[in-house]
């Protein structure tokens, strides 16, 4: 392998390297809105020059039956940061892992401008929040039947669920935004707040 070769190979390893660490970067809190920014300009350079470089290689493949031992290797040094994206996978099939501890919490929606966690917690377990120290969530049904009765929901509501161990989105959210991740809480059972009273539905 020429110098050139290896400065190549270099700069296509460093590209696949950066595009792994913001892919996985989505399952930090903290670093999850740089992968929301870089992730798909990173990808397409790293797909696109692999496939660039994979189609080039079978060329020569074909045409140059002389060195074809020398080009199957470079094509295992091509796939071989692609086998980063195994894990991720997996992990992405995985379902998210709920916490053990079963809550009664009461919510209150928030009127955000954004298709951010948009409810707050103001009571968990009995126990009042100031609103100024409540923690906006995301809240999840259960089952597609909760989901259809929460187009009835009202604007304060009392839930009992768990939250899941990591923060993150509900499931099926979907949003051209970059909305920052939150606690997401799945809820077995609603009431709606008529006054002071919670009618169990």
């Amino acid at each position: 392998m020429t110098s050139v070769n290896k400065i190549l190979f270099a700069l296509y390893y460093l590209v696949w390297a950066i595009f792994l660490c913001l892919l996985y970067a989505y399952f930090t809190e903290k670093l999850y809105i740089y992968f929301a920014i870089f992730w798909r300009i990173a990808g397409l350079l790293a797909i696109g020059v692999a496939v660039l470089t994979l189609l080039t290689l079978a060329a020569f493949y074909l045409f140059k039956p002389a060195n074809r031992r020398f080009y199957k290797q470079l094509t295992w040094l091509v796939l071989l940061p692609m086998a980063g994206l195994i894990p991720f996978f997996i992990i992405k099939a995985l379902p998210g892992k709920l916490e053990s501890t079963v809550h009664k919490i009461k919510v209150s929606g928030v009127n955000y401008a954004c298709e951010c966690a948009d409810w707050r917690i103001v009571e968990i377990d009995g126990k009042a929040i100031d609103w100024e120290k409540g923690e906006d969530i995301f809240i999840e049904p259960v089952n597609d039947w909760l989901q259809n009765e929460g187009t009835r929901m009202g604007n304060v509501m009392l839930l009992t669920g768990r939250f899941y161990k990591r923060k993150g989105f509900p499931r099926n959210f979907h949003s051209e935004q970059m909305p920052e991740k939150a606690r997401v809480f799945q809820y077995t059972s609603f009431g709606l707040m008529q006054g002071i009273r919670a009618v169990e539905q």
